[in-house]
């Protein structure tokens, strides 16, 4: 898609390559032959990662972790629409933290391991699932 605000969401790394801004709100448009395929909104949390939505009634009992490219990171969809918003949807008892950023794949995540940000990650968000994409 076409971001309709230049460099809004995605910022230069030099470990990673690319990350998301944090706090971010940007508007995302895909057109072929002038037909618009979607026009779409992707938030971002304050850590950077793709805004996941939970129910309000659910009561977090588990976490679920996902990594992936931009399929994960649900380009194309809403917040609402994505992978991880999907499952936190459906298990009503687990809330999802979306890391799927576009253009990402394994080496990315490996590449935070020396940061200690996986730990960081298993004491903090304490997941009882983590998926890979």
């Amino acid at each position: 898609g076409t971001y309709l605000e230049p460099d809004a969401l995605f910022r230069y790394d030099d470990d990673l390559g690319s990350a998301m801004h944090a706090d971010r709100r940007v508007s995302c448009q895909l057109r072929v032959d002038g037909r618009v395929i979607w026009d779409v909104h992707y938030s971002t949390d304050r850590f950077g990662r793709r805004q996941t939505t939970c129910p309000g009634n659910v009561v977090s009992q588990h976490n679920a972790v996902f990594f992936g490219c931009s399929f994960l990171f649900g380009e194309g969809s809403e917040d609402h629409q994505t992978i991880p918003s999907v499952f936190s949807e459906l298990s009503r008892s687990c809330k999802a933290v979306n890391y799927g950023v576009p253009g990402w794949g394994t080496q990315q995540m490996l590449s935070l391991l020396p940061e200690g940000f996986l730990l960081l990650l298993l004491l903090f968000i304490a997941p009882t699932h983590l998926f890979l994409f």
